[in-house]
């Protein structure tokens, strides 16, 4: 009877063994499957000092390793003003390596990399900024809010079923949003 280990490497083996004569037969229809394949690196700068030793460590360990062996980066983000790093499996030394960067980043500032207190809490959302890159993203955002408005302004306001394609839902937000912006049709 095998053991745990055993059964998931047995697993693991039968699973790229069923992937790898996936992308044979379909070569053309075979997409990423991990968001570290599709969007890449899913958080700011300041934190490359933090993640880019785990990387290393991954390139390194990988050298020497068939494909069954090897670590695969699965994702890497921001979640929670923490640092996330997830791979298909880890050993002790990879595991030590992903808790400091998580443990380091919550004291990091996400955009410029300057020790941070604490994340920054606004209502739901938790940023892992300091305080000077938190007010020029707010500012970014409030002009691109602005830019908005006066697009809405100069076009006025879309009549009722204008916008093809958009659920009732949105066709109410974009009402909604147009009256409180006391817009009218020209």
């Amino acid at each position: 009877m095998e053991n745990r280990n055993e059964k998931w490497k047995r697993l693991r083996e039968e699973y790229i063994k069923k992937k790898e004569a996936e992308r044979a037969e379909y070569p053309d229809r075979f997409t990423p499957q991990w968001p570290y394949e599709l969007f890449g690196i899913e958080c700011g700068d300041g934190w490359k000092r933090l993640y880019q030793p785990i990387i290393d460590y991954i390139d390194e360990y990988n050298k020497d390793k068939a494909d069954g062996e090897r670590i695969e980066i699965h994702q890497i983000k921001e979640k929670f003003a923490e640092l996330r790093f997830y791979t298909n499996f880890y050993t002790q030394e990879l595991r030590n390596l992903i808790d400091k960067a998580e443990e380091e980043s919550r004291h990091t500032c996400e955009v410029c990399g300057k020790h941070i207190d604490d994340p920054i809490v606004e209502g739901h959302w938790m940023y892992a900024e300091c305080q000077e890159c938190h007010d020029e993203w707010k500012r970014r955002r409030q002009e691109a809010v602005k830019r908005m408005e006066d697009k809405i302004r100069q076009k006025g306001k879309p009549k009722q079923g204008i916008v093809l394609g958009i659920d009732d839902a949105m066709k109410k937000v974009v009402d909604i949003v147009t009256d409180k912006l006391d817009l009218t049709t020209e």
